[in-house]
């Protein structure tokens, strides 16, 4: 009897194992389909689209008409910074014909002092140009970007977008048509009355848009001295 097959016992045991575990297996999927309904209704689904703002304010002209002022508020500041520098080699020219044509040294200590001082000055007004310009082009972007908002809202609570996406490549790598709505952004924003830009020049123009191009100043011929 010992020296029997133990395969008509190992059969058995192995049917009833398979039989338990089976039930066991399809209880805990139900569990688990169940709790999937259950944050499904927890969780509504998300529904993205994206919107290429630049192409947008391109088509509105917004772009083109902060490029303009940009452009003019250059000039100006370059104006002004050509109008100091005359003023300095006006003034400089005139303490060298104070002084004649073979200055003393306290003379020519003046003379260098007063070019180190109007250099410092120029330095100064070119960093300040530069702040302004800087700062001049982060309000215009940022009005630009709120008068498009206005369209984005309405579009996507006309059809139930939740979250919508600027179209950057660095960003979104697919989108599909269905959930692009740029036209329909653009479209709605040539509905609406967006208004102008406007900022604040700190060159003493109006804070309304300027898209009149100006003229940069004739440059003068610096004067070295002797």
């Amino acid at each position: 009897m010992l020296g029997r097959p133990l395969t008509h016992a190992f059969y058995p045991c192995c049917l009833l194992i398979l039989v338990v575990c089976g039930c066991e297996i399809k209880s805990n999927t139900e569990h688990d389909s169940d709790s999937t309904r259950g944050s499904a209704d927890q969780y509504p689904t998300i529904r993205l689209a994206v919107c290429d703002i630049d192409e947008i304010a391109r088509e509105l002209g917004l772009l083109g008409e902060m490029d303009r002022m940009l452009s003019n508020q250059k000039i100006l500041f370059t104006n002004k910074i050509r109008k100091l520098q005359s003023q300095q080699q006006t003034l400089f020219n005139e303490k060298r014909k104070e002084f004649g044509e073979f200055p003393d040294d306290e003379q020519k200590q003046q003379l260098a002092r007063f070019q180190v001082d109007a250099s410092q000055q120029l330095r100064q007004i070119t960093n300040q140009a530069q702040q302004g310009l800087a700062g001049i082009q982060k309000s215009l972007t940022d009005q630009i970007r709120t008068k498009i908002k206005k369209p984005i809202d309405k579009v996507a609570t006309e059809k139930n977008i939740h979250v919508v996406l600027s179209d950057i490549q660095t960003l979104v790598l697919y989108t599909a048509n269905v959930a692009n709505i740029t036209l329909d952004v653009l479209s709605a924003a040539r509905s609406m009355e967006l208004g102008r830009l406007e900022f604040e020049s700190p060159v003493g123009e109006n804070s309304r848009a300027n898209t009149q191009p100006l003229k940069a100043a004739p440059q003068d011929t610096p004067e070295s001295g002797q």
